[in-house]
């Protein structure tokens, strides 16, 4: 058995007493297996104080993570934090929805550009902590600077990259080279190891774009549609294309 699933368990809420039944293995070992990876060791009493997270709940954590998605606090307890603009209103409620079990509202707010001179809106949601956080955050910076690993990338489904697209993606046609896909990467420093994932699994040509990664040309647009699309929420459908 993989250690990082029995970690994996441990985070999600599982005690260590169903861990080492469930795995055949001793309580003491699994103990100083957590210990070895630094994980805190919950006090008798306080099993299953975090709510059990699903897969889906993972993917598209990760996938705001990669988006619009923030660490709140991470030297201490982090937890997630999520900012959209106005007219992304919608789309935040229904992504809150789904994340119910980690607490947290949503916060409305208003401030005034003085470049623009204009005013603009937006919503800010700030969970409650996690241990499955402070695990990503440690995933994140492994190396000292915000990046997805390969384990980070691993935890997102088909949806989870939806979500990512949703919030730091777009699709545009340029009358002269076509259709082009853009996903955001923030600024990370391991762009080759991003493309290599989607080649890999979903067999996406993505180029680096700068600050972005692109897929072009109508095969591969509609090839990501076909894989992601129907993730998409209804509040997000303008960033769909149909081929």
């Amino acid at each position: 058995m993989d250690n990082n699933i029995i970690i994996s368990r441990y985070i999600e809420g599982s005690s260590i007493w169903e861990i080492a039944k469930k795995y055949h293995r001793s309580e003491y070992t699994i103990s100083q297996l957590l210990k070895s990876a630094n994980v805190t060791i919950r006090p008798c009493g306080k099993v299953g104080a975090y709510p059990k997270l699903t897969l889906r709940e993972k993917s598209i954590i990760v996938g705001t993570l990669l988006g619009d998605g923030h660490f709140n606090c991470p030297r201490k307890t982090p937890s997630l934090g999520i900012t959209h603009g106005g007219k992304q209103k919608e789309y935040m409620y229904w992504k809150v929805k789904i994340l119910k079990k980690i607490g947290g509202g949503i916060y409305y707010r208003k401030r005034y550009d003085k470049r623009t001179k204009k005013y603009y809106e937006g919503y800010s949601f700030y969970s409650k902590s996690h241990p499955f956080f402070k695990y990503l955050y440690k995933q994140f910076y492994s190396s000292g600077l915000k990046q997805p690993n390969q384990e980070i990338l691993n935890i997102l489904t088909n949806e989870g990259v939806a979500i990512w697209y949703c919030d730091d993606g777009s699709l545009y046609i340029n009358k002269r080279t076509g259709y082009h896909l853009v996903l955001g990467i923030n600024a990370f420093n391991n762009q080759k190891e991003i493309i290599n994932w989607f080649k890999d699994k979903y067999g996406l040509n993505f180029k680096i774009n700068q600050k972005r990664i692109r897929v072009t040309g109508k095969s591969q647009i509609k090839l990501f549609m076909d894989l992601f699309g129907k993730y998409i929420p209804k509040c997000m459908g303008y960033k769909k294309v149909k081929l």
